[in-house]
């Protein structure tokens, strides 16, 4: 039986790039992009014991996976800033 793969090769390295470009990210955020091998790659959000990640989605697309982190990026200085003004 043939396993059914859902991401190109061209577009695996791509994610891993996009992936890549956003390394610093993951370690001021509760986010983490993977590489999940046939399925694409994979962006965890929100790791709360004992259930895991709140919010997992997949991505086959280098493009869509870049503006997805983008923009949680943006979100998260958003949020940053507002709470740096209140306070």
């Amino acid at each position: 039986m043939e396993k059914q793969v859902y991401i190109t090769e061209e577009e695996l390295v791509k994610c891993q790039k996009a992936a890549d470009a956003f390394a610093e990210l993951y370690e001021l955020e509760n986010i983490v992009v993977l590489d999940a091998g046939r399925y694409g790659f994979v962006k965890l959000k929100y790791y709360k014991l004992p259930h895991g990640f709140e919010d997992a989605v997949t991505y086959t697309d280098s493009a869509v996976l870049f503006e997805a982190i983008r923009a949680y990026r943006e979100k998260s200085r958003l949020t940053d800033a507002e709470k740096n003004i209140g306070s």
